[in-house]
């Protein structure tokens, strides 16, 4: 069965509690390190070789990953700074606020 792949949104969403926000967050970051590194890789190899199809995937793939994470960097950001009692309408106390 395949494993379902959930965005940071969703994962930063599910979890209830700073430290496991934090934690999400982190892993986020080491898999977008790891990926890069990945295809920094494989655009060396593609240059030593001179395999110009290769480079040209590798760039693609590189531009590609930039552009999902750095689009998902300030939502990220604000899920880890919004206090969840904000997002119920409560005041800083923890007290429900008038309408």
């Amino acid at each position: 069965m395949k494993k379902r792949n959930f965005s940071i949104g969703q994962k930063l969403k599910r979890a209830k509690t700073a430290e496991a926000k934090k934690v999400t967050a982190i892993e986020w970051v080491q898999n977008w390190q790891q990926e890069h590194e990945k295809l920094v890789q494989m655009l060396e190899r593609s240059i030593q070789t001179n395999d110009y199809d290769l480079v040209c995937r590798a760039t693609g793939q590189l531009k590609a990953v930039g552009k999902k994470r750095f689009d998902a960097l300030p939502r990220v950001l604000e899920q880890l700074t919004t206090n969840p009692d904000e997002k119920k309408g409560a005041d800083n106390n923890g007290n429900q606020k008038s309408l």
